[in-house]
């Protein structure tokens, strides 16, 4: 598949100059990383929440990182546990499982980004299944995050080899 047909209309919709990016089937951020022969820690993943008003929240994090729920719960004053994949199913549904791309916005879900992406010159997003990625210059991301909030609350990931 292509990348999902929400998230090339929304790319599309915004002017946002992308390109696409194949690669073999990989099932975690570190296997797309190797595969597609992009730089890990310019990859951006999306961990879903949702909140103690059943209310969902794309973080956006770069895949070396981990979201801190603490640090999070603090920046939106929510209380935040992870969605469950059957709800992520039912918000992303042209979407494979464990492919968000990280655009909430894309599917109506608000999204608050880590601000070490705003750092990055390149990115690389999921296209919304285990194949593609999307790949955006720094201004591009920034126009696309322009209406989200923004913080620092992701935490460093230690990959042994």
């Amino acid at each position: 598949m292509a990348i999902a047909p929400t998230l090339k209309s929304y790319l599309d919709d915004h002017h946002i100059h992308y390109d696409t990016l194949s690669h073999r089937h990989s099932s975690n951020s570190m296997e797309t990383a190797a595969t597609a022969k992009v730089p890990l820690s310019q990859l951006a993943k999306a961990v879903v929440f949702r909140d103690e008003n059943r209310q969902y929240l794309m973080a956006v994090v770069p895949s070396l990182c981990r979201a801190e729920v603490s640090r999070l719960n603090t920046l939106t004053a929510h209380q935040l546990s992870l969605a469950e994949e059957r709800e992520l199913g039912q918000l992303f549904g042209d979407c494979e499982v464990g492919a968000v791309p990280p655009l909430g916005t894309a599917y109506d879900v608000p999204v608050i980004w880590d601000e070490r992406l705003g750092e990055m010159e390149d990115l690389y997003l999921e296209g919304g299944d285990h194949e593609n990625l999307v790949h955006v210059k720094r201004g591009e991301f920034t126009r696309l995050m322009a209406e989200s909030s923004r913080g620092r609350f992701c935490q460093a990931m230690i990959y042994a080899h």
